[in-house]
């Protein structure tokens, strides 16, 4: 008699339970080795809400081990038992105004080693070259390939500007004027998560370089 579905959540248990019993008998019973089994329990109890943070220093701390632990786990689970599309991880990041820009750079704060490889990958292909010398998990980039990361993955924050208009007056922010700037127009201290505001932010700086100009 074929088993019933059991969603709790929007997670499927018997799915889960199947999908274990597969991993543990894939050789033979009990093979499978304790890495490919963190992985799997991993990436399952993240999608069950069991694992809460989002970020690899909170997942450390909940799972009390170390950070470069918690990046690996989130890096090798996403590439073995994907949970969002690559489109979907890459627009989180892009949906949050920049830590920084200056000198025609823009700095974005990119916990997640998995999505920061995706994003390096296609701005490869695009003849773009990324800069991770100064941290691990903040990508400097110029301000065209962040126009080619906007544009591909989250059109709906620059659908109505001009890439020349874009480039010319981010590039005219400088690093004394930035931080001022973000922390004016989202009235929150700079450094602190902005999302669903990037496209007011990006009118707001064409307008207000317009009035100065």
């Amino acid at each position: 008699m074929a088993h019933k579905k059991a969603d709790v959540n929007g997670f499927n248990y018997e799915q889960f339970a199947d999908s274990l019993f597969g991993l543990y008998q894939q050789n033979s019973f009990g093979s499978v080795s304790k890495r490919e089994l963190d992985l799997f329990l991993f990436a399952n109890f993240k999608k069950m809400g069991r694992i809460q943070g989002c970020f690899s220093w909170d997942i450390a701390q909940e799972l009390k081990i170390s950070k470069s632990k918690a990046q690996s786990l989130l890096y090798e689970s996403e590439l073995r038992y994907r949970s969002q599309d690559d489109k979907e991880l890459i627009q989180c990041v892009l949906d949050k105004i920049p830590q920084f820009i200056d000198k025609g750079v823009v700095s974005l704060v990119v916990d997640n080693r998995y999505v920061r490889d995706c994003m390096r990958s296609f701005l490869s292909k695009k003849g773009f070259i990324s800069d991770l010398s100064f941290a691990s998990d903040v990508v400097k980039i110029p301000i065209d390939a962040y126009w080619e990361l906007q544009s591909e993955y989250n059109k709906e924050s620059v659908k109505s500007l001009r890439k020349e208009d874009f480039v010319n007056n981010l590039k005219s922010l400088g690093k004394d004027v930035f931080p001022g700037l973000v922390s004016r127009f989202v009235g929150e201290p700079v450094g602190q998560s902005v999302s669903k505001t990037l496209s007011s932010f990006f009118k707001f700086v064409l307008e207000k370089n317009n009035v100065s100009n």
